[in-house]
C-alpha cells in the first residue's frame, strides 16, 4: 500500500505501510494527477492512499487494508466539490449521499481516498486536469459508468466529521458538463441557474461549449468466482406476489423446480379483489414440489402490500424478489448468482431481467441506479427493518424506493448482466393504476404532473437541484404531447399541475402515516 501525503498543490512525502518513507520519483513540475499516474506505473501491484496533510493522522489504515478490495475507488468528504447544481444535470441516486453509511457515488474529493495502482492508471491518457478534485470526480465518473465501484466511505476516516471539500467554480461545473454529458446539458444547466437561483452565466456557458465529451474504453477485471462454492451455504427464500396470472406462475414455478440449487421456501402473495373469491392456484396442493410452498391468498390488492406480507415470513439466508411473468432458462442461475455473493462479497444482486428479443447493452458487472422487485435477490438480514413504502401503491416508483432504502443503510446494488431473467410482460393481471390528485375538486380538472408517487420518489430521494432539473426536463419534453401550444399558457398550466402533484404526494405520506 502506498500512501502520498499532499497539501492541495505538491506532494509533500510517499509512505508505504508503517511510516516507511518511499523515494519520491516524478517531477514536480507535472500536474498532481500526473504525478499520481507516475506512482501508479512504478507501484503497479499496490493500492494508492492519497490524503491531506491534514488528515495524516486520521486516516482509518487498518479500515483500508481489511476491506477495501482493488475493483474499488473510495473517497470523503461532508460536502461535494462540484456542489448542488450538478443535480441539474444528472438524475441519479449517486449524489444525495447518505453521510454517515458507505454510499455508491462517483463524486470524489482531493482530501481523502483510496484505488488501486492498475485502475489508476486506465484513466493516464484520458484525465489529465492540473485541478486534482477535478481529476479523481472525472475518474470516479468514467469508471463508475465502465465497472468501477465508487463510494463515499466514512469508514476511512477515524473522525470523517472534521472533512471539507474545496468547491468548483462555475467554470469548472460548465467544464465538467460537458467532458462528461452530452451537450445539451450545458444549456440546460445555463437555464435552471438562470431559473432557480437567478444566475446568468452565459460566459461559463462558452466556455463549456470548449471542451469535447471524454470517453474510456475498459473493463474492470474481477476476481474469478470459486467454482467449489458450497451450495449448502446458501438458502433462499423467493416472494411472489401475483393476482390473475396462474400459467405464468405456474411455468415460473417449474422452472424453480428444475433449477439445480433449489430454493428453501416459495412465499406467494395471491391476490383477488372480490371478497366472495377464493384461489384459483389448485396446482399448489394438487403438484409435487421439492420445496416449501407458503401461500397466502388476500383480497387486498396491491404489490407493496403483497411484497411486505411476505417479507415477515423470509427465514432463510437470501430473498429473491420475483415477479410472476418471469421464466429460468438457465437451469443453474441460481447456482451461479450464489457464487457471484461470494466471489463479490457483495449483498444485493440486481439480475439482467430482458424481454424477449431485447438486448442487454450493459458488458460489465457494475453498481446499479435501480433496483428491480421482480428481478433481485439481496440478504435477507439487510432487508430485515426494510418494507415497501405503502404511500408509493398501485403507482410507480416502490421497486427503486425500495433500492434508495437499501442505499441509505448502507448497501450497494450490483448489476449482473451475466445473470439472465425473462420477462414475459404478461398483458393480464398487474398492480398499477392511475392515481388521481387527491386535491381535485368538481372545478378543478387539472390532473397532477408528474404522478404523485413519482413526485413522492423524487421528494424523497433525489436532492432539490435535481427535482428542479427534473421539473425543466420533464416541461420540455411534455410540451410536445399536450394541447396547449401557447408557451405562456402551457408554462402556468405547468405549475399549476406540478404544485397539485406535490400536494397530492404530501397526501399520500399523510394517509400513509394514519
Amino acid at each position: 500500500m502506498i500512501e502520498i501525503e499532499h497539501n492541495g498543490s505538491e506532494i509533500l512525502n510517499l509512505y508505504r505501510v508503517e511510516d516507511v518513507s518511499v523515494a519520491l520519483q516524478f517531477s514536480k513540475k507535472q500536474s498532481l494527477i500526473s504525478q499520481f499516474y507516475d506512482i501508479a506505473d512504478q507501484n503497479p501491484n499496490d493500492i494508492i492512499i492519497w490524503y491531506h496533510t491534514k488528515l495524516k493522522d486520521d486516516i482509518n489504515r487498518p479500515y483500508i487494508l481489511n476491506n477495501f478490495k482493488d475493483y474499488m475507488m473510495w473517497s470523503y468528504a461532508s460536502n461535494t466539490y462540484l456542489g448542488d447544481a450538478i443535480g441539474y444535470v444528472e438524475d441519479s441516486p449517486f449524489l444525495k449521499i447518505a453521510k454517515d453509511v458507505k454510499y455508491p457515488t462517483w463524486l470524489m474529493t482531493s482530501n481523502c481516498g483510496v484505488i488501486h495502482a492498475r485502475q489508476l492508471l486506465k484513466f493516464k491518457n484520458t484525465v489529465k486536469d492540473k485541478n486534482l478534485d477535478f481529476a479523481l470526480n472525472s475518474i470516479g465518473k468514467l469508471g463508475l459508468t465502465n465497472g468501477l465501484w465508487c463510494y463515499s466511505s466514512p469508514q476511512i476516516l477515524l473522525r470523517p466529521d472534521i472533512v471539507k471539500s474545496k468547491s468548483a467554480n462555475i467554470n469548472n461545473l460548465y467544464k465538467f458538463i460537458a467532458s462528461h454529458y452530452k451537450k445539451r446539458w450545458i444549456l440546460l444547466l445555463f437555464i435552471n441557474l438562470l431559473i432557480y437561483e437567478k444566475r446568468f452565466t452565459l460566459v461559463s456557458l462558452c466556455y463549456g461549449l470548449f471542451f469535447k465529451k471524454r470517453t474510456v474504453d475498459f473493463k474492470i477485471e474481477l476476481s474469478t468466482p470459486n467454482s467449489e462454492v458450497n451450495k449448502r451455504n446458501f438458502s433462499l427464500d423467493v416472494i411472489i406476489p401475483t393476482m390473475g396470472r396462474k400459467k405464468y406462475l405456474y411455468d415460473f414455478l417449474k422452472d424453480l423446480k428444475e433449477q439445480s440449487t433449489l430454493p428453501s421456501k416459495v412465499i406467494i402473495v395471491e391476490q383477488n379483489p372480490e371478497p366472495t373469491s377464493s384461489s384459483e392456484l389448485d396446482y399448489l396442493n394438487d403438484d409435487e414440489w421439492p420445496f416449501e410452498v407458503k401461500h397466502i391468498f388476500i383480497h387486498q390488492t396491491g404489490a407493496c402490500n403483497a411484497r411486505n406480507i411476505a417479507l415477515d415470513l423470509v427465514t432463510s439466508e437470501y430473498v429473491f424478489f420475483a415477479d410472476d411473468d418471469i421464466r429460468l432458462e438457465d437451469k443453474e442461475l441460481l447456482e451461479r448468482t450464489f457464487k457471484t455473493f461470494a466471489q463479490l462479497d457483495i449483498n444485493a444482486i440486481n439480475l439482467a431481467c430482458l424481454q424477449v428479443n431485447e438486448t442487454d447493452t450493459v458488458k460489465n458487472i457494475k453498481q446499479w441506479a435501480a433496483f428491480g422487485s421482480a428481478s433481485s435477490m439481496v440478504l435477507s438480514r439487510c432487508v430485515k427493518n426494510l418494507r415497501f413504502n405503502m404511500a408509493l401503491e398501485h403507482g410507480y416508483g416502490e421497486d427503486v424506493d425500495f433500492g434508495m432504502q437499501l442505499r441509505n443503510i448502507g448497501e450497494d446494488v450490483i448489476y449482473a448482466p451475466n445473470l439472465k431473467l425473462l420477462h414475459l410482460k404478461a398483458p393480464i393481471g398487474g398492480f398499477r393504476s392511475d392515481i388521481k390528485s387527491l386535491n381535485e375538486t368538481t372545478n378543478n380538472q387539472l390532473l397532477p404532473k408528474p404522478s404523485p408517487t413519482i413526485m413522492l420518489f423524487r421528494m424523497l430521494h433525489t436532492t432539490k437541484a435535481q427535482l428542479s432539473g427534473y421539473k425543466t426536463t420533464l416541461a420540455i419534453k411534455y410540451y410536445k404531447a399536450q394541447n396547449v401550444k401557447n408557451p405562456f399558457a402551457y408554462i402556468k398550466q405547468f405549475k399549476k399541475r406540478w404544485r397539485i402533484s406535490e400536494d397530492s404526494a404530501i397526501n399520500l405520506i399523510n394517509q400513509n402515516n394514519h
